[in-house]
């Protein structure tokens, strides 16, 4: 397990500069009142598949390959569907399910998991996954 968050861009800079950068990012949703009609005003204007607007950093921030799959396989999205295509109501539901996912990743350090239930810090708890429910065994330290 590990840190799943990085750094935008490594590197000594100005105040101005990090405005710039932060200008620049899409709505994260780890970020508690960021505004996902950002993201739906980027995607809107755009011919690209859902799949990789997802991974655009100027339209969401901090979505990685996982969770950009999971949510599009929940929510029966075809990944190359463009942007322009997407509903709103179906993008606030993508929106409010990365809310509800990412948190749990960053916590325990998992990037491919999406944990509901029960109590993880003991081991204990189901899963979704691809489509595939399981449950989470501890299996004690690894090396």
């Amino acid at each position: 397990m590990g840190d799943l968050r990085a750094p935008t861009v490594c590197a000594v800079v100005t105040p101005e500069r990090v405005d710039q950068i932060w200008a620049r990012l899409g709505p994260d949703p780890l970020r508690p009142g960021a505004d996902p009609g950002l993201g739906l005003r980027r995607i809107s204007r755009s011919t690209k598949p859902i799949a990789e607007l997802l991974m655009d950093q100027a339209v969401l921030a901090g979505v990685g390959n996982v969770y950009r799959c999971e949510v599009l396989f929940r929510h029966r999205v075809d990944p190359f569907r463009p942007g322009k295509e997407i509903r709103p109501t179906t993008w606030l539901a993508i929106w409010d399910d990365l809310v509800r996912l990412m948190p749990p990743g960053v916590a325990f350090g998992v990037g491919d998991l999406v944990v509901h239930g029960e109590d993880l810090r003991r081991g204990r708890g189901r899963g979704w996954f691809g489509g595939r429910a399981y449950r989470l065994v501890d299996r004690g330290p690894t090396q």
